[in-house]
């Protein structure tokens, strides 16, 4: 069934599994902590219009819970395992979409991963000097 896809969009075999199966490394706590703030609902919406659940509803909520499970154990995620992850029996992939954005992450990972604790320590710093950050921010 999956060959006929591949066929239709005359993607080489060999590529799309590299590519499901291609790694981010991403501390869970980090990823957790960037998706659970108004600009991590951005990216997961974004993220959402490639990965769907069947009624196109609570995808962010869905696409969360993926990446979450995705990266426990070993800080690391693929699109396969975020498939295989997702909550739902049936998604809605639009293959082409996942693989600009995720091309895009991968190249971005380490600048990402490195805000993403500077922006914890900064936190941290500020709550311990009692000033309290927007909620959009926390």
């Amino acid at each position: 069934m999956v060959e006929r896809y591949l066929n239709r969009t005359n993607s080489n075999p060999e590529e799309i599994r590299e590519l499901l199966n291609r790694p981010v490394n991403i501390e869970r706590r980090l990823l957790d902590r960037g998706l659970n703030n108004v600009a991590g609902n951005m990216l997961l919406d974004e993220l959402g219009k490639m990965i769907q659940t069947p009624d196109d509803e609570g995808n962010r909520e869905a696409l969360r819970t993926a990446l979450l499970e995705s990266t426990s154990g070993d800080n690391q995620l693929t699109i396969l395992e975020v498939i295989q992850n997702y909550p739902t029996e049936e998604i809605h992939l639009d293959v082409k979409r996942a693989i600009r954005t995720y091309d895009r992450i991968a190249k971005y990972q380490g600048s990402v991963q490195e805000a993403l604790q500077k922006a914890g320590s900064l936190r941290q710093i500020l709550k311990d000097q009692g000033i309290s950050l927007p909620d959009f921010l926390k």
